[in-house]
Parts: structure tokens; C-alpha cells; sequence
């Protein structure tokens, strides 16, 4: 597995062996061939109880990089985020929101997002906030 680095995305699940068996299936077709591995592991793997599986292959440099550009948006004053809410954003594909909403909230949680959905890259690139790539 590789190896956690700086601001890399980590998931664990506690299982033990008789879970393992008989989830190993359902979770073969998210792990691949990892599934098998831990299982030829047995003991040693299932007596620690943790599963975990670190950045799916996916390298910490691209991971900083995501992060980056995400900070590169949210970073923004609020009327250059704006221009990309539902209904004013240049693209219909492309829309920023938040899940806040003061007058139904009782806790000063929320989360602002931005997200789009394409069927290409050229429409993906066309359409992505400059501040995001």
C-alpha cells in the first residue's frame, strides 16, 4: 500500500475475519485484487482488526494539486464565487452553492461547494472555473 503522505486521504474499516469472508466479495469489485491479498494475509492482516487502504493509487503530488485549486476558488471574495450560482453560472453544467441555511440551521455548520457535470473533457475544460485548473 502506499505510503500516507501530507494531507492524503485515508480510509480505515474495523472488520473482523468472519466479516472479511463474507464481505470480501462485495468488496473485491471496489479493491480489485486487494481483497485477495488481504485474505492470503489471514491471521496477521485480521488480528489487527484496521483495514487501510490509502489514496487509491493516486499520487499525493495530484492530491496537493486538487487541493490547491480548490483553495484557489474558495479563497475568492464572495461575488467572484457568486458568478457560478445556480441560475447566473456561464455554464448550466457548472454550479456553486452552500448547504447552509440560516434561518432552518441550529448549529454553524455547512459546507460550500462547487461541482460540474460533463460528458467531455473539452466540455469539462471549456466550462471549469479559470481559478480551479
Amino acid at each position: 500500500m502506499a505510503r500516507a503522505g501530507a494531507g492524503a486521504w485515508t480510509w480505515a474499516w474495523a472488520f473482523s475475519k468472519a466479516r472479511l469472508e463474507s464481505d470480501c466479495y462485495s468488496y473485491s469489485r471496489l479493491l480489485g485484487g486487494m481483497c485477495r491479498h488481504i485474505m492470503s494475509h489471514g491471521p496477521k492482516s485480521c488480528s489487527k482488526r484496521l483495514l487501510l487502504v490509502t489514496n487509491h493509487g493516486v499520487p499525493v503530488e495530484l492530491l496537493e494539486s486538487l487541493k490547491d485549486a480548490a483553495n484557489n476558488f474558495f479563497c475568492q471574495p464572495p461575488e467572484k464565487k457568486a458568478v457560478y450560482r445556480q441560475g447566473v453560472s456561464p455554464s448550466p453544467s457548472v454550479r456553486y452553492g452552500t448547504s447552509f441555511v440560516p434561518d432552518k440551521e441550529t448549529a454553524l455548520e455547512w459546507k460550500d461547494y462547487i461541482s460540474m457535470r460533463y460528458t467531455t473533457d473539452a466540455e469539462a475544460l471549456q466550462y471549469w472555473p479559470q481559478e480551479c485548473k
